[in-house]
């Protein structure tokens, strides 16, 4: 078995840490300072979702599909995505159609739409589980076998990222559309794995580096200027901040003490944050209501802590734990 890239798994911590805390931006405790919340998510919304996508590439492309079978791989992908993808759908549907107390009510009825259709968050396993497919198919008949061949099949996706809205096709079943948002950033993190040395030999990496903080600062200012739908998520500036943002930050990667710790319970994190998040709330808005950044705090500890101890304890038990998280 492969050790862990303790490195990877700081990126990991990050992408989750930003993903939980761009989630709370739009709770009512944090209108006290809602112009600097507002800022905080459109500052950090082309790198959360997109690092994220960025390792599943990396760590898909360090051991692609046809270093196995392929059936065997999307089996694989059934039941580390899928399987767990129904047990946390299930189990959110259950508890806002019975527990008291619920905010937003739902009916037993939705289950099987919320399972099919794009559904609060659960919307990026449905379309990381259709690009593994789709990529891994790729990889099956042989067709990324050069660097210049993985540069077209990324420029194309990066192409689609950008256009793809202007189609006006709407493809909601298993969120099918979706996934030409996230498609070019797996096929970077694709990238980094296999042919690394060819995107960051010499002084690349500088390149990298300058390139995103050049389209970071022109992002900073068109904020600041009122435009700040020139760097929204399928727009040219935000993909160009995307894409060098997580190219920069894997380039020069370094294991952080506790963090990497962390990134280890990411995806737990990500199935169960409706949960942890729930009751961060419920804590915060008790303790901290009048003190938004206190409130913002509180709720992201409390969701990380609530995904690293559902993992802990949930990963004890055999069966349970390939429901709950798709391991055996």
């Amino acid at each position: 078995m492969r050790a862990k890239d303790l490195a990877i798994e700081t990126l990991r911590a990050i992408a989750i840490i930003l993903v939980v805390a761009l989630h709370i931006t739009n709770d009512g405790p944090l209108d006290q300072a809602r112009s600097f919340y507002d800022y905080f998510a459109y500052t950090f919304q082309n790198i959360r979702l997109p690092l994220f996508t960025v390792i599943s590439g990396y760590l898909y492309g360090l051991r692609p599909a046809y270093s196995g079978g392929y059936s065997t791989f999307v089996l694989g992908k059934i039941r580390r995505i899928i399987v767990p993808l129904v047990t946390v759908v299930t189990l959110e549907i259950v508890a806002k159609s019975f527990l008291p107390g619920v905010t937003e009510k739902a009916s037993i009825d939705q289950l099987f739409h919320a399972i099919v259709y794009p559904y609060e968050h659960f919307w990026f396993l449905q379309v990381i589980f259709l690009i593994f497919v789709f990529v891994g198919l790729l990889d099956k008949l042989h067709i990324i076998n050069s660097f210049s061949i993985w540069a077209g099949v990324f420029i194309s996706s990066c192409c689609i990222y950008v256009f793809y809205p202007f189609l006006d096709i709407d493809l909601p079943i298993f969120s099918l559309g979706t996934t030409s948002y996230l498609l070019p950033f797996f096929f970077l993190g694709y990238g980094v794995a296999r042919f690394g040395e060819d995107m960051f030999s010499d002084n690349r990496s500088y390149l990298w580096l300058a390139l995103f903080l050049i389209s970071f600062l022109i992002q900073q200012y068109v904020w600041f200027e009122g435009h700040a739908e020139f760097a929204s998520k399928r727009s040219f500036l935000g993909l160009i901040v995307s894409v060098a943002g997580c190219a920069t930050l894997f380039i020069f990667r370094r294991p952080v003490m506790g963090l990497c710790t962390l990134g280890s319970f990411a995806f737990t994190i990500y199935l169960y944050q409706g949960f942890g998040s729930a009751i961060g709330r419920r804590v915060g808005s008790l303790f901290f209501e009048s003190n938004p950044h206190m409130y913002f705090i509180c709720v992201i500890a409390i969701t990380l802590a609530f995904g690293v101890v559902v993992d802990v304890t949930v990963s004890k038990i055999p069966k349970v734990r390939k429901l709950m998280l798709g391991v055996r």
